[in-house]
């Protein structure tokens, strides 16, 4: 799948050699109360790229993760991303036992130029959703994806068409962020149009298109009649 690329970007991979290397940076979404960013970087020391929406630097801090591959899909859709966080904190161990692994949360993998981190408009990026990790000594590894079917769920109740079964939100399978200062949404009626609203909004702020594809209704069912 080709990538767009800025003028100052393409000038960089232009040059035979550059004294400003590239660096890969990943953020991800835990789903602490409220949710919190995991900002990593596999440089040696922190790189500042982008803002808040107070006008503060974002700083990506050094993990020693790497991106060990990239798999491309014929149809076109976002890439499986695989990624490994060698040195993985405690705390980020902790976090991944407490919730879930990350499973679905949203993510965003950039690789930048240093020369070029005061324009947040020179980057590729790829945006999707954290997939089940392997943990173990050497490090934690998990893959970043357009959608993780191997974690939906299929309850055993009442199915139903046009009315979400979520039970939180913006937690859990529904990947709105609310915790999100730039959210127009704080809560949801459960609708199907609801959802594509909140969806549509996700995208203005920048996240990956998974509204309404993580709508909780079963749309296949058709009106029952009597």
């Amino acid at each position: 799948m080709a990538r767009d690329l800025s003028d100052a970007l393409r000038a960089q991979l232009g040059k035979r050699t550059t004294a400003d290397p590239y660096a890969w940076l990943l953020e991800v979404r835990v789903p602490t109360s409220p949710a919190t960013r995991y900002r990593l970087c596999d440089q040696k020391s922190p790189v500042e790229f982008g803002e808040d929406s107070s006008g503060s630097a974002l700083v990506y801090y050094p993990a020693g993760f790497e991106v060990q591959e990239i798999e491309e899909r014929s149809d076109g859709s976002l890439p499986d991303i695989r990624v490994t966080v060698g040195n993985a904190s405690i705390e980020l161990r902790q976090n991944l036992e407490d919730y879930q692994g990350f499973v679905d949360q949203p993510a965003v993998l950039r690789l930048v130029n240093l020369a070029l981190v005061g324009s947040t408009a020179d980057q590729v990026a790829w945006q999707g959703v954290v997939g089940e990790p392997e943990i173990s000594t050497e490090g934690v590894a998990f893959a970043v994806s357009s959608i993780n079917l191997s974690s939906r769920t299929f309850p055993g109740r009442r199915h139903v068409s046009r009315t979400c079964k979520h039970p939180k939100f913006g937690e859990g399978a529904c990947p709105y962020p609310v915790d999100d200062s730039g959210a127009a949404y704080s809560s949801c009626p459960r609708s199907l149009e609801a959802c594509q609203d909140r969806g549509a909004d996700m995208v203005s702020l920048g996240y990956a298109d998974l509204l309404p594809l993580r709508f909780g209704g079963e749309l296949g069912i058709g009106r029952r009649r009597y």
